[in-house]
Order: C-alpha cells, then sequence, then structure tokens
C-alpha cells in the first residue's frame, strides 16, 4: 500500500510493505521516482540489542514496529503529518511539519513505551531517508571553528571513503559535536547535491550531535 501526500509544493511517499512496515520513500518538490526504492521511516536502537554501529540500521531486535494510522493537524502558520507505528511494546510516532508559503519540512519523532516492560532507547533518528540513488551526488559539508566559520567544502562520496560496490556496505559518513558548543568543528547541517536536486538538511539542536 502506497501513502502519498502533497503539501506546499513538496511530494511526502511512503510505502507500506506486506509486512505492514512503513518506509519512506520520497520526500522532494518532485514526484517519486522508481529507481528510490526508499528505507525504513525511522531508526531505532533499543539497549541489549546488536546494531551496525554509527550506520543505525537494522537496529530493533524485538517484534518490528507495524504501521498503525496517519492524520493531519492542523496549526497556526501550517499543518502537522503524523505516521504511527506500534508493536506489542512501543509506539512510535513521526511528524512532519509544513508551512505555509515555504518549501520546507520539519520531522521529529515521538516515542512511547505503552507495554509492559521496560525497555532503555539509546537511539530514535528524528529524520530517517534511505534507499536513494544519488550517483554521481557531490556532499556539501560546512566545517566550522574558532575565527574559521562557514567554511563549506564540497566532497564527492569516493573522496569520502564511500564507493557503491553491491547493495550493502558498512562505511558511514558522518560529522557530529560533542558538548555544549554545538558548531565547534561543523555547523549542524549538509546538503547534497546532484543535477537537478538538491536536499539542504539543519540539525536543531543547541547541544551535542
Amino acid at each position: 500500500m502506497k501513502i502519498t501526500f502533497y503539501e506546499q509544493g513538496i511530494h511526502l511517499d511512503f510505502l507500506v510493505s506486506e509486512q505492514r512496515e512503513l518506509h519512506l520513500l520520497n520526500l522532494s518538490p518532485h514526484p517519486h521516482r522508481e529507481g528510490d526504492q526508499g528505507g525504513p521511516a525511522a531508526a531505532l536502537q533499543i539497549t541489549g540489542c546488536a546494531h551496525d554501529g554509527l550506520r543505525h540500521t537494522g537496529l530493533y531486535c524485538g517484534q518490528p514496529l507495524q504501521y498503525h494510522r496517519n492524520w493531519t493537524e492542523d496549526r497556526e502558520g501550517g499543518k502537522d503529518i503524523v505516521l504511527e507505528m506500534m508493536n506489542a511494546d512501543l509506539t512510535l510516532r513521526i511528524i512532519y511539519g509544513f508551512y505555509e508559503g515555504c518549501r520546507v519540512v520539519t520531522s521529529r519523532a515521538e516515542i512511547e513505551n505503552t507495554g509492559t516492560r521496560p525497555l532503555g532507547i539509546e537511539y530514535l533518528s528524528s529524520f530517517f531517508l534511505g534507499g536513494q540513488d544519488w550517483e554521481g551526488a557531490q556532499l556539501m559539508v560546512p566545517h566550522n571553528s574558532w575565527c574559521r566559520e562557514l567554511n563549506w567544502q564540497i566532497y564527492t562520496p569516493g573522496q569520502l571513503g564511500y564507493r557503491r560496490l553491491n547493495e550493502w556496505s558498512t562505511k558511514t559518513i558522518g560529522a557530529r559535536n560533542v558538548g555544549a558548543w554545538s558548531t565547534k568543528e561543523y555547523l549542524p547541517m549538509g546538503c547534497l547535491v546532484e543535477r537537478d536536486r538538491t536536499l539542504l538538511w539543519q540539525i536543531e539542536h543547541n547541544g551535542s550531535w
């Protein structure tokens, strides 16, 4: 089953698999491209479960979260689209925020223990978009430091050690900051550019990320 939304010039497309797992196919001004298979709508790491390190994939080792429902909530200046997933232990909601007259989306996740046993949450993505064909893309990274701010550099994935050899890899390309100074090494931003499309993002947080 496919679930589609179109808000403020932005396409938001999901696929619900036969196992009722929710996959994000597309979030862009363009319709979904058939070559983009998408990936899980969220990444979740539970204490005690094996995972792929900083890749944060294949993390929940219990009963998979299954798509339950979606709804929209109007608010001043725009609306939120909420998608809810559940299993016997957890309820996870992903909220995508749209704004009138602005082609920008915010994304956040909320999780609730609705089961009967305690669970430790070590990682929950605020936004997760996988399974995209960005072959030939360039990554713009905003290096930042004292007296050397806004130093954007452009890389190919290969220059950062990532080369596509098969459908799966343990390699990551990442940036992070630890401590109260949220921009001491990088700005909490990034940008992917490929021909006719650009994906620009910003982490809205004033601490470690």
